[in-house]
């Protein structure tokens, strides 16, 4: 297995939203939001198996999901990655209605 960094796409769907908060904070440490429940992480793939192994931890894989897609080597995966719009993605306060 290279060494070499590589680009990962991170999305979930979790339920529960303290469980969802916690992915997204564990997430943020690794990579960047680039929408809502979808983070463009790049890292070296034995980093990527330890974040595979956190999620787990944090997740109920009986209702979550969480899909890692390997985009391939950093420097490849920027060619191949389009944006069309807002690149990045501003974590913003959702207001909550109880």
């Amino acid at each position: 297995m290279s060494d070499e960094m590589r680009t990962y796409l991170v999305a979930y769907d979790i339920v529960d939203d303290k469980r969802r908060n916690h992915v997204a904070t564990l997430l943020k440490h690794y990579g960047e939001r680039v929408q809502y429940s979808l983070f463009l992480v790049e890292v070296r793939p034995a980093r990527i198996i330890t974040v595979s192994s956190e999620l787990k931890g944090l997740i109920d894989t009986d209702t979550d999901s969480v899909a890692i897609c390997d985009a391939g080597l950093r420097t490849q995966s920027k060619k191949g990655l389009h944006f069309i719009g807002r690149r990045g993605y501003s974590d913003i306060e959702i207001p909550t209605v109880i």
